[in-house]
């Protein structure tokens, strides 16, 4: 049987209908910012690993992933960071590590996808993962004239770039 373990880097709690996708694939979720507790990191990286060293990294870009820096060398260092988790993360008894995205500003995503193939390699153990969505848009006219808007997401299935 596969080991496959989804990291749930979004600021979003998965949805339900999310829970039951990843189920459906056989894997087991974990969410980023819980990469702070040494036994979990422990657990889903290699035995070799110091958990302390990884937990602090995350703990040091947690804030910076929620609000990206506004300096592209800034935003180098954290995505940098990033990946050096990611790949210790890989280097666990997983068959399949799906980062589940995205994560800060668009300028960072641009700059991540850039460096994935380089740094984990676009069809490697970890590879990025996206919920695709329909978007489903209310318009509701208020008394005063304006226009009240309300959108919602709802889960339609994951998508994994360069996968079939």
């Amino acid at each position: 049987m596969k080991k496959i373990l989804f990291l749930n880097l979004t600021n979003h709690s998965l949805t339900e209908e999310q829970i039951n996708a990843v189920h459906e694939l056989g894997g087991t979720i974990i969410n980023f910012a819980d990469l702070t507790n040494e036994d979990l990191v422990k657990e889903v990286s290699h035995p070799s690993t110091i958990a302390a060293n990884v937990v602090q990294a995350v703990k040091d870009i947690i804030p910076k992933l929620k609000n990206s820096p506004a300096d592209s060398f800034e935003l180098y260092k954290v995505s940098d960071t990033l990946f050096d988790i990611l790949n210790i993360i890989g280097q666990g008894d997983w068959n399949r590590v799906y980062v589940h995205m995205p994560i800060g500003s668009p300028s960072f995503m641009f700059l991540v996808a850039h460096m994935w193939n380089e740094r984990l390699g676009y069809l490697g153990k970890v590879v990025p993962i996206f919920s695709h969505s329909e978007r489903i848009v209310q318009e509701t006219k208020r008394e005063d004239g304006s226009i009240e808007k309300r959108t919602t997401f709802k889960f339609q299935k994951f998508i994994v770039p360069f996968e079939g």
